[in-house]
């Protein structure tokens, strides 16, 4: 056998461990894949690919329900390793005795096979929304004679786009005069470049695939830039970052107006841009959630869309609302928080 790298051989051991849960007669290339696709390395390299992660773990999902399983094992039994498990640990001995065996070349290993070829081809991100966003910002760099795209122009591109538009009208904006000053601020040419056209693609099929997203879409480009590398722009175009964020996501405005009722039922909503841990952390230090009921909670909001996560005083409302909401603005997580007169009112 192969040596592996650290990170590799503690993907097995996963492998292993969610075989043995689903009592499932030996490790399929499926468990070492979804182990793997929870590494850096391979989500990078995966997002480079305009990769799915969350469709091609749906399919790998469908794969393993199909599995033949056991009744039992016998105690301390270890899990067999499948022949195309053991064929890629295996690889070319003579190279892996002097050089261990990465993860991403286990990943390519087993996804070279057929039908794991045809399970990553057919898990790949549609570009073309995300696509045409990068070529009009490419257009609006050569037009000015710009060597280089920055995030600027992006943003310029994603002007048309309606959410973000959309989201700049609920601040109380004109799309047209936030142009011209953009315009304006683009003569200097000053920010952080983005390469090209094809990073701009790569960067937003990366962050589509750490929150999860099955589909690429310009507002997740816009999300994505407003988070990491616009607030100087947005700050000098007068537009309040975490706002335009939160408008982008939901469609509408933020609302921090506390419902008129001494008592408060607080609801949290869900979205593709607000982290699951940001959620636990939330109900933990804002609305005093042990860890366990906090997780419940998220996973109730992520499956329902929305929840009900506790009825307070309008007062402790009050003050824990502000804990919440400052906690997601500092870290630019556009949780939707709403308020509702409680059943008794």
């Amino acid at each position: 056998m192969a040596r592996l790298t650290p990170e590799l051989a503690l993907a097995v051991q996963e492998a292993c461990a969610e075989a043995r849960r689903c009592r499932h007669r030996e490790v399929d290339a499926a468990h070492v894949i979804r182990a793997l696709l929870r590494l850096p390395v391979v989500l990078g390299t995966l997002s480079v690919r305009g990769v799915s992660v969350a469709l091609v773990n749906e399919e790998l999902e469908a794969r393993l329900a199909g599995l033949p399983a056991v009744t039992s094992y016998r105690d301390g039994a270890e899990v067999a390793l499948s022949a195309p498990v053991e064929a890629a640990m295996r690889g070319s001995m003579v190279l892996r005795w002097i050089r261990p065996l990465s993860a991403l070349a286990m990943f390519d290993a087993l996804t070279g096979a057929e039908k794991m070829r045809e399970v990553v081809a057919r898990s790949r991100f549609d570009q073309a929304p995300v696509d045409g966003i990068a070529r009009a910002a490419l257009a609006a760099a050569q037009a000015r004679g710009h060597r280089n795209v920055l995030v600027e122009h992006a943003l310029y591109a994603l002007l048309d786009a309606p959410a973000v538009a959309n989201a700049i009208r609920h601040l109380g904006r004109d799309v047209g005069e936030v142009r011209k000053r953009l315009d304006e601020r683009l003569q200097l040419v000053v920010s952080k470049r983005l390469a090209e056209r094809n990073s701009l693609v790569a960067f937003t099929s990366l962050r589509a695939n750490l929150t999860g997203a099955r589909a690429l879409a310009p507002d997740g480009i816009a999300v994505n830039l407003i988070r990491e590398h616009l607030g100087a722009t947005l700050a000098a175009l007068g537009l309040p970052a975490f706002d335009l964020l939160y408008a982008v996501v939901h469609g509408r405005p933020l609302d921090d107006a506390l419902v008129d009722a001494s008592r408060v039922e607080v609801w949290l909503h869900d979205d593709d841009h607000t982290t699951m841990e940001a959620v636990v952390q939330v109900l933990e230090e804002a609305f005093g959630a042990k860890h366990a009921e906090a997780e419940a909670s998220m996973r109730r909001i992520h499956l329902e869309g929305r929840a009900a996560i506790g009825c307070f005083a309008r007062e402790d409302a009050r003050a824990r609302l502000a804990v919440a909401r400052a906690f997601c603005r500092d870290r630019m997580m556009p949780l939707r928080i709403d308020t509702l007169p409680a059943a008794e009112d």
